[in-house]
Order: C-alpha cells, then structure tokens, then sequence
C-alpha cells in the first residue's frame, strides 16, 4: 500500500490526481495541512506527529545548534569562524536556522513513520529543502511545488522607505548636539501598540514592554528608536505613518538610529570593510564544509550560505554603530529582544566600544527558546549581554542552569508592564464593559500566530465552538500584535463555527481587559503569566499536553485539550464551580514577577544608573 501525505498547496492536476488515488485500495491519503474546499470530497485522513516525538526533535535539534557552535575546526570553533571583530554572525542566524531545520525534521519524522508502515511514500512538500536535509530511499517520492514564482520587488514601498529614512535622518541631525551630556542609551525598536497611559489611564500607541521605563527616564538617557528593515525585495510593503515621528514622551530625548545607518552605508571605508568580510565569510563556508561534517552540519552551514546577504546587513549595523559609538561615548546601553539579530549586531558594537550592554526580560523563557540558550564556550566569551534584568527568580534558574549564562549577571528586577497593575485597581469594571457588551461574562481569548498552523487554528475553532452556545457570555479576541492583520482569519473561523458573540479588539490595552474579563484563555502566551497577576481565573489550550509554560503543572491554569473540555471549564467557573487557587497564585507572583508593587521601571532605571 502507498501512503500519499500532503503538505503543502495543490495544482488543480494534483488535486485530481489524488481523487483518481482515493478511489484505489492502493492508496491512503493523509494531510498535514487544512486542504482547500476543492478538496472536501476526497477522503483524507488528518495526521499529526505526536507530542513526545515533536518534544524529542526540538530538544534535539537546539541542542544541534548550540553545540555546533563549539564545533572545532582547525583549532578554531565555529562561531569564531564566524565573527568579526565582535561581530558574532554565527548568533545572529542561529535563530532562523534553528526553526527552519526544526521543521524540516517534523517532516523528516513524518514520512520516516509512514515508510515504516507503507511500501512506498508520496510526500507533497512546500519546502524544497527537504531532500537536502536527508538522504531518503528510493521508497520515497518528494513532489515539490511547481510554482516557483517568487514575489516582485515593492518599488512603491522602496520609495517610501527612502523618504523615510531621510526624513529621520533629518530630524536625528537636528537633535545630534543633545548627545554630547548623554550616557544611557535605550533602544525602542518595537512596533507600537495601543497601550494605557501609566499617568492619564488613556490610550497612547507606544512601545508595550517599556513604555512605563521611558517615563522613569531623566535627562541621563536617550532612547535610541529605529524602524525594523522591511523585507522590500520579496515584495514586503512599507508605509510612513505619523506613529514613526510622534513621541509620547516629549520630554525626553529622543534619537534615530536611521541617521546612524545612513552615514553607514555613505561611507566608502564601511563599504570597503563590507566586501572584504563578504569574501572572507565564504572562505569561512568552504573552510567548514571541506572538514568532517555530519548530514545535519553540512545542512547548517548550507543554511548560512543561504542568509549571506542578511548576514552582511547586519554586519553593516555593527559597522554603522561601531561609527557612531567611536564618536559619541556612552556608559551602557538596554534593550529587550537582546539576542534578535538586529539588535544584537548594535550591542556588539557597543560592547568592542567598552559600553556595558543590559537585556531586559520580555517574555516568557524556557529551555526551548534558542535566542537564550548558549554553550559553556559562550559563557567564557560572554556572548551574553554583561547584564539580563529579569520579572523573578524563575527566569533565572532558567537562564544560569540551562542557557548557561553567568548567575551574576542576573538582576532581579520585577515585569515593567505590572507597574500600571496598582492603578488599575481604581478602575470601574462597568464603565469598561459598557463600550463592549454591558451585562455579560467577559471571556477573554489572546490568540498567538503559532508556528503549527493546525494548532493555531484548532486552538480558535475550539473557543469559537465553546462560546458560541453560552448566552451569558461574550468572547473579546485579543490577537497577538503580530497578527494586526489577521481578522479576516478570525472572522471566517468564527463563521465556520457559527460563533456571533465575539468581538475582535487590537487597540484596547490587555493590562485593561485583564483587569476586567472573568476568564483568560490562550495556548502559551506570556499573557497568561500576566493574567495571574490580576488573580484572575486561566485556561489554557493544549492539545497535545504539553504545558509549555508550566502553568498546569504549577497549579495555576485549567489545562483542556478540545472545544467541550472548555466549554464545561468556563461554565463551572462562572458558576463557582470551579476557582483560582490562591496560594498557587501568589507563589507563582513571587517566582515569576517579584513583586507587582508599581516599582520594577524604577528599579530598572536605579540599576542602570549605578553603572559608571
């Protein structure tokens, strides 16, 4: 018997050369995927690769990348193959690399099960990759996508970047004189996002994680903002928006590190410098992949050829604030989102400039997330910023016992978002509810762009099935900020569900809806630590029981599995049936965020100051 196993978009000749199969013995047809109406008559069973087996491969394969890394070739580890100067290239794409190969090992796995099972496998794939990053037997047909049309070029969205970059440069200059009484810096690189104002309780757009930081700000500080790059050749769009010039905090000062790469890219000597790293970075390919490599090794390294040209971009970042930092001195520098790439390039520079650099805390951290997971070699370079502010004591064993990061660079400093929780407290429930749906429940769903399609969407199938039939209650969809655009997304699967008592809300603060929902329901997010703090009631979604967050196992969720688990958890809380356990609660406050005392920006900003 052959096994047929689709991943991946159909041509209309696929599709009917798969109805021809499912009409034959000889066949049985399976799908990774949610299919497409034209679809809907063929029989198709679902397939989904077991939670243990998924466990296994991401363990697995951060481990991979992370002890690659220390991979010795001709007495040199890789990674200081990779850098340049303090230009560490090697962290930069580590993250990329290490979700694109974990993928291609579900789908490895995949097919490994079904050969066992099957004389012979059909695999339907999207990623061309795939026989790339394994050797499979003649048993295994790999049928790629024929269309191979890639998108054009945004000229429109080029130019306005342009003027973009030109008008900020323009206004950095303007203000470059103020720079000279400086010596923090503090990067804003997030996209802004609707959030209450720790002052007036009203809506603003600022930075969500650090918005309540720029107020404790005085004149020692700069908050350095820069617009992340769009992605203009492969058809990104881009558009300038009053958000890019306005500035909540007025009273601060604030620079624009497009100016900084601006003057980058005029240099010649910066030019220069790139070329001749671009040549020596191949050398680097080639000196790694003539030596004894294993399969998985050779494709790491065919994936960093691949990133070359993102590579080199952020390698110009380096160089553009190495520039910038030989002639503006600074004490420190913080950011969040401290090992990403663009903004890790910018804190390299900082470092070779004797600058002592600060990571503040985010999101949530596990053994899993590979931006903050290093070696014991890693450790001894410091590949690490100097400092890592952190929400709890939690975060840290994480970070010194599996990311190996030093326990004294560790601060303990609380969430900066729980500093508006005190005041939320004076905040009337009703006059909040009025301006959604007066008279009901609250439920509250904070979705996340997951990176299983079939999870993400069986996770909203499964609150729109729940709530659909529960008169007493109202379902807010508060999407991730990632998904700004996904209602559509939302709204069909609310219509496939007949679900009408929903409302989709971007704009509105979550510290806000937090403070007023009867019950929070999300998969993983961070937003479920936070909805703890407001002692409120917390469902997570999880399938595949996996917990990833650890708020089952720590007592401080209900854990449901499908829409009818959700369904009768929800109503046994409204009803009293079921409730919060409070001491769990506040031992996990205490572990997780030290103290909601309205005082962690402070903290942060006192920290940062005794660093002269």
């Amino acid at each position: 018997m052959i096994s047929v196993i689709i991943n991946r978009d159909l041509s209309p000749e696929e599709m009917d050369e798969i109805r021809a199969w499912a009409g034959s013995e000889k066949y049985k047809i399976f799908s990774l995927k949610v299919l497409s109406v034209e679809m809907e008559d063929v029989g198709v069973t679902k397939f989904e690769l077991p939670p243990e087996k998924k466990a296994e491969i991401n363990h697995s394969m951060l481990k991979t990348m992370v002890d690659f890394g220390d991979k010795i070739v001709n007495d040199k580890s890789i990674s200081d193959w990779f850098s340049f100067e303090k230009a560490g290239i090697y962290y930069y794409q580590k993250f990329r690399t290490y979700f694109y190969m974990r993928e291609l090992a579900y789908e490895h796995s995949v097919i490994e099960m079904h050969k066992s099972e099957y004389e012979r496998v059909i695999y339907f794939a999207e990623n061309s990759d795939l026989e790339n990053y394994s050797d499979f037997s003649s048993e295994v047909i790999i049928r790629r996508s024929s269309n191979t049309k890639s998108k054009k070029p945004n000229y429109l969205s080029f130019f306005n970047y342009f003027l973009f970059v030109l008008i900020r440069s323009f206004f950095a200059l303007l203000r470059i004189k103020r720079l000279g009484k400086i010596d923090h810096i503090v990067l804003d690189h997030a996209q802004r996002q609707s959030c209450l104002d720790i002052n007036t309780l009203k809506m603003v757009q600022d930075n969500y994680v650090l918005s309540y930081l720029f107020d404790k700000l005085d004149s020692e500080f700069v908050i350095l903002n820069f617009a992340q790059m769009p992605k203009l050749l492969s058809g990104g769009k881009f558009r300038i928006r009053k958000s890019h010039f306005s500035n909540v905090h007025k009273d601060k000062t604030r620079f624009y590190g497009e100016y900084i790469l601006l003057r980058a890219i005029l240099s010649s000597k910066i030019r220069k410098k790139l070329k001749d790293i671009s040549v020596s970075l191949f050398d680097v390919y080639k000196k790694i992949e003539n030596s004894a490599l294993s399969k998985q090794e050779e494709f790491i390294i065919s994936r960093y050829r691949a990133l070359h040209k993102s590579s080199m971009l952020y390698v110009l970042k380096y160089f553009a604030y190495d520039r910038f930092f030989l002639k503006y001195t600074f004490k420190t520098i913080s950011a969040i989102d401290e090992n990403s790439p663009g903004v890790k390039s910018i804190l390299d520079a900082a470092k070779k400039n004797s600058m002592t650099t600060i990571g503040i805390q985010h999101g949530a951290l596990s053994d899993l997330h590979i931006a903050y997971m290093y070696s014991k070699h890693d450790k001894e370079k410091r590949v690490m910023t100097d400092y890592t502010l952190l929400w709890g004591d939690k975060w840290r064993d994480t970070l010194v016992n599996d990311g190996n990061f030093p326990y004294e660079s560790i601060k303990i400093t609380g969430q900066l978002r729980t500093d508006i929780i005190p005041k939320l407290k004076s905040v009337d429930k009703q006059s909040i509810l009025k301006h959604i749906e007066p008279g009901k429940k609250l439920v509250v769903f904070a979705s996340q762009p997951q990176q299983d399609p079939k999870l993400r969407r069986q996770a909203a199938v499964d609150v729109f099935s729940a709530v659909r039939d529960l008169e007493e209650v109202f379902l807010v969809i508060k999407p991730h900020p990632i998904e700004r655009n996904d209602a559509g997304y939302y709204h069909n699967l609310a219509k496939e569900t007949a679900c009408s008592n929903y409302k989709i809300m971007h704009d509105m603060d979550l510290f806000l809806l937090l403070s007023v929902c009867d019950i929070l329901i999300t998969a993983f997010s961070t937003v479920g630590t936070e909805t703890i703090y407001f002692y409120k009631p917390l469902i997570i979604h999880d399938p595949l029981k996996l917990d990833m967050q650890g708020y089952h196992k720590e007592g401080v969720a209900f854990q449901v599995t499908n829409d009818s688990e959700l369904k009768n958890h929800i109503i046994k809380i409204l009803k009293g049936d079921l409730s919060i356990n409070q001491e769990a609660y506040d031992k996990y406050i205490s572990r997780n965020a030290y103290k909601i005392d309205g005082k962690a920006s402070e903290r942060c900003v006192n920290f940062i100051k005794t660093l002269r």
